[in-house]
Formats: C-alpha cells, structure tokens, sequence
C-alpha cells in the first residue's frame, strides 16, 4: 500500500573513501578541509586517487580474506554495505532490500575490461569474469546481496554521476511503497580505465594537478577522479522506532529531474536546478540551513549552479563543495555528499569549500570558504548532476 506521508529514517552510514573506512571519520576529515589525496588510505597517481589496497585488507571487517580479487567494485560495496547495517544495529536482520549499483561497466581497475575483450575478439580463452554480465553496473548489488544473505527487494539503479543519489531515491520509494521497511542504498565506483580516462581528458574537464581541485574559485579547470563506495540504511520510522533506534537524518522529500540540453553540458539558466531546488523547498518557502552542492570546478558547472541557487534562495544559504576532500568518485559521488549532508544536519556542522580565495562568480553566495561552520542545520539539501541530463536533489532534516 502507498502511503506518500511514510517518514523514512536514515539509520546507518557505511563507506570506504581514501580517507578511510569509518563514516563519522570520513566526515571529520572532510569538515577539517583535508584533501582527499591527503587521506589515510590514498595512493596518488595523477590524475586519480585510488584507495591503498594493503590498508583496506587489514581495516575491513566485512571479509577477512587476503586479497580482493579482480573487483574491487564488489569488495568495497561489500564492506559499505556491511558498515552501514552494523550502524543501524541490524548485524542479524536478512530483511533487508538493496539498491546498489555504480555509474558504468567495469571489471574493475587498469585494463582488465579490454583485455578480457581483446581475448574474446581474438576467440582466446581468458581468465577474467564473462564480461558481458560481470562486468554490468548491477553486479555490486547482487553481491551484497547474496554475501550479506537478503531477503528483501533488489533492484540497480544508474544514472551517471548521480547513481548513488538515484539509489537511494529508489530505495526511498520502495519504503513509500510498502516493498520494504528496510534497504540499503548506495554506490560503488573504482578508478577508470584507461580509455575511460582519455574521454575526460579530451574534454578538458581534468584538472592540472591535485592542489588545484577548487570549486569556484577564478582559476578553477576541473576535477581529478577518486574511487570508494557509500551505503546507507533507509528506514522506515515505524521501524526504527519499534528497536528504539533514532536517525541521523529524516529524508524529508525529493526530485529527480531531466536536462535535455545536451549529453555533457546544461541548460545555461539552470532551468532544471532551479525547478528542482523551487520544488524541494515549496518555492522558497520552506528555509534551509546548507546545501551541498555538487561543485565540480568546471567552468560551466560551478558558474550555472551558482546562478541556479541564487535565482531561487538569494544569498541567504550557505552553500558548499566536498570534492575536493573526497575526490570526484563519479556514481559514488552524490552518496558519499548525502553521507556528508546527513552528519552536517546531525552535528550542527556545515563543512567548507577548500582552496577558494578568489571568485569570478559574482552572485555574492556563501561558498563557506576553507573553514568549517558551527550552525544549527535544522534542514539541508544534497544537489547531484551527471552526464546525460539526469539531476536530483534531496531534502534532509534534523530529527526531533
């Protein structure tokens, strides 16, 4: 049975990031500014930051193997999933749907992906997974699925760089739905191959060096890649309320919407940002605290976001960027932000934009420059955009 007033709990976080495997961790690192290629478990090789392999074995607690294997897709999914159901303290509850997925097909890092097609091309036998169905987006969620023994609704989502947030969108409408009182909702996404790699070279949207990943700043030219994973438990309020569980954060409403303006590029008005931002705050009248935007350090990006904000909400709401701190892990990106949203609103800390000291965008907005902010957040919203026109957002409020 539908019931559109249903109040879902977010209940536990899990995530593996180059700054660690611990969410509440992750979160400190991002609020003190810390670069992600700084983080404790980042192995730096421009232009991408990919998570030390020796420290995720000896730190994981999902799998006591001594390897990963071929996927490491399905390895760091595992260990979100696992540390997001640990925190909600459902270790021995199967009950559970799942709605994991990533951005694109991989078989994971370096050039396993061709090589297991040159093989098939040339008719050799090879030792890598079939590709056609390893290598699909859907395969992390079926993993955990099947490592963490579900029993609930299972589904994959994807959307490009907004994969993790349309997850948990779906997760979200399972609940409202009656499909599940439980699911867990999330993104993987490893480092890309390198042809993947050359695409975004080619379009020019990969920054120079790591120290000059700054979101809004005058002499901003774009991002470098990070690879991790983000898993939250959705739940039911009914739910978490029967085991005297209380949420980081209430998923108050949210949008997805479609940029038809072209496949890397949006409308120059912001047309769609700004529809969804009028539609998750009534326009304009509902007051937020922060919005975590999705600031890539594109020229475009940064600029028609910002227009978008202000055409709506003014100059009134602070507003921010965490890639920078967690690299840009393109369909776990808007998860990890959401992750980052929901500690913001539950610790009264709004974490800042890093390295931004100078600005061309001149609409006035409060970008929370280099330092964290001590405020009340008593709502927030988490903006996501991603090739192909897709783009979402989500409102979270604190809970009382």
């Amino acid at each position: 049975m539908i019931d559109f007033n249903r109040e879902i709990w977010i209940t536990g976080l899990g995530c593996v990031t180059p700054h660690g495997l611990d969410a509440k961790s992750f979160f400190r690192a991002v609020a003190a500014g810390v670069p992600c290629e700084q983080g404790g478990f980042a192995q730096r090789k421009f232009p991408v930051v990919y998570i030390d392999e020796e420290n995720f074995l000896t730190r994981r607690i999902s799998d006591k193997r001594s390897r990963i294997g071929k996927d490491y897709r399905r390895a760091y999914a595992l260990e979100a999933a696992y540390r997001a159901r640990h925190d909600a303290g459902l270790d021995d509850e199967n009950s559970i749907g799942c709605t994991i997925s990533c951005a694109r097909p991989t078989l994971g890092r370096d050039q396993q992906w061709f090589n297991a097609l040159e093989c098939l091309r040339r008719g050799e036998d090879t030792s890598d997974f079939n590709v056609p169905i390893a290598g699909s987006v859907e395969v992390p969620g079926e993993y955990v699925f099947g490592r963490l023994a579900l029993e609930g609704i299972a589904l994959s989502t994807q959307g490009g760089c907004v994969t993790g947030l349309l997850s948990i969108l779906t997760a979200c409408r399972m609940i409202v739905q009656g499909q599940a009182e439980r699911v867990l909702a999330g993104a993987v996404e490893v480092v890309p191959e390198k042809l993947f790699l050359a695409g975004y070279h080619s379009m020019k949207v990969l920054t120079e060096s790591f120290e000059e990943f700054r979101p809004y700043h005058r002499l901003r030219n774009g991002f470098f890649i990070s690879e991790g994973a983000g898993v939250v438990m959705l739940e039911s309020a009914e739910s978490a309320k029967k085991r005297g569980k209380k949420p980081y954060a209430v998923i108050e409403d949210w949008c997805s919407l479609a940029d038809a303006h072209g496949m890397t590029s949006m409308d120059p008005k912001g047309i769609t940002i700004k529809e969804i931002i009028k539609r998750l705050t009534k326009n304009g009248g509902i007051s937020l605290d922060y919005i975590n935007t999705h600031g890539t350090a594109t020229r475009m990006n940064d600029q028609i976001e910002s227009k978008a904000i202000y055409d709506v909400l003014g100059t009134k709401v602070p507003c921010s960027s965490i890639k920078p701190q967690t690299g840009h892990m393109l369909g776990a990106s808007s998860v990890m932000e959401v992750i980052a949203t929901a500690l913001a609103v539950n610790q009264d800390i709004v974490p800042p934009t890093i390295r931004i000291d100078d600005t061309d965008i001149g609409y006035g907005l409060d970008y929370i420059p280099n330092q964290a902010r001590s405020v009340c957040v008593k709502r927030a919203v988490s903006l996501s955009y991603g090739f192909g026109g897709v783009m979402a957002g989500i409102l979270l409020k604190k809970y009382e």
